[in-house]
């Protein structure tokens, strides 16, 4: 898989400060036909709970019990212990990413039929960049992250990141990932890592998508890797 791609949440201000608003997010959302409506053919997603890819090592299914599990009746429920009023929820989207706006299109008629209300609004992705960093302005978005690399590399974890984690544990876990040369005991603190960030919606993993690559056949000594890689090409 290319990336993984995952609805960041704002737990910095506002509605999405309250766990158990996220967990109710959690319980809404249902992947399958999002991510049917955003790639057509299940040849280009995959449904996993990885933070990792499982072609990796590190790979893990620990929190799989949270992933796309949608529950309308647990979500109202979960809506209404946290005092949700009809607030709307501001979800920033792009349709430079084709894929990204369907998966939000999509979402937001789930939210909706939770009883949310979505204020979904679309702009180009650098004012989207640009915008995610001030966290008055927003509650929701989605973006990727690479599916092949080490699960602490991932942005998400730095609390400076949009969508703001801070998390104590998550930052001992982290570290401790870290410091660790036992492959055993790392793979099992991953696990713990992994399953925090299902437990304190970290983020809510939408799935994985590939991409299909194509070369004419006088371009000699192209392998297809998942970014363009054009040492020792040549053409014929």
């Amino acid at each position: 898989p290319y990336e993984g791609l995952a609805i960041h949440l704002n737990k910095k201000q506002g509605m999405f400060t309250d766990l158990k608003m996220r967990r109710a997010i959690q319980k809404m959302v249902s992947f399958e036909p999002a991510n049917r409506a955003a790639f057509g053919s299940p040849e280009f997603y995959r449904l996993d709970p990885g933070i990792t890819s499982r072609e990796t090592a590190l790979y893990s299914e620990a929190g799989k019990e949270l992933f796309n599990r949608p529950n309308l009746d647990e979500a109202k429920a979960l809506l209404k212990e946290a005092g949700y009023k009809g607030e709307p929820v501001v979800w920033m989207t792009n349709k430079e990413s084709q894929a990204n706006y369907d998966l939000a299109l999509t979402f937001k008629g789930q939210l909706e039929a939770a009883g949310m209300k979505v204020d979904l609004q679309v702009m180009d992705g650098a004012t989207l960049r640009s915008r995610r960093e001030k966290p008055e302005l927003w509650n929701a978005f989605i973006t990727g992250h690479p599916a092949q690399q080490h699960p602490v590399l991932h942005v998400f974890f730095n609390a400076r990141w949009p969508g703001w984690w801070e998390n104590e544990k998550k930052d001992k876990l982290v570290d401790a990932i870290l410091s660790e040369s036992d492959p055993k005991k790392v793979y099992s603190l991953v696990e713990d890592l992994q399953r925090l960030v299902y437990e304190e919606v970290a983020l809510v993993k939408i799935g994985e998508y590939f991409i299909l690559h194509g070369s004419r056949r006088e371009v000699k000594g192209y392998a297809s890797m998942l970014r363009p890689f054009f040492f020792n090409v040549w053409m014929e």
